[in-house]
């Protein structure tokens, strides 16, 4: 059980393209022992990972899905600090 004192870990991923290793970093998130945690997912890729990511959320690991449309006037940097928004 969490305890109310113990911070909060976001844990950050962008992502494009890349499935295999969004579901092998979300399966590793989803190990983590830490009880307070969160993943924040943006994807401005051509592929919507929620059916994949459904099972984890279900289970109730904490998953935040932004997909948006790609804009090549956002770059990687651009795409990070929209993950911290």
């Amino acid at each position: 059980m969490s305890r109310p004192t113990e911070p909060l870990i976001s844990c950050l991923m962008v992502t494009r393209n890349r499935r295999s290793l969004a579901e092998r970093a979300v399966r590793c998130f989803a190990g983590q022992t830490w009880e307070r945690k969160e993943l924040v997912i943006v994807d401005d890729g051509d592929e919507d990972y929620a059916p994949m990511l459904a099972p984890y959320i279900a289970a109730g690991v904490a998953i935040r899905y932004h997909r948006i449309e790609p804009r090549p006037d956002v770059l990687l940097g651009g795409l990070r600090n929209l993950s911290l928004d």
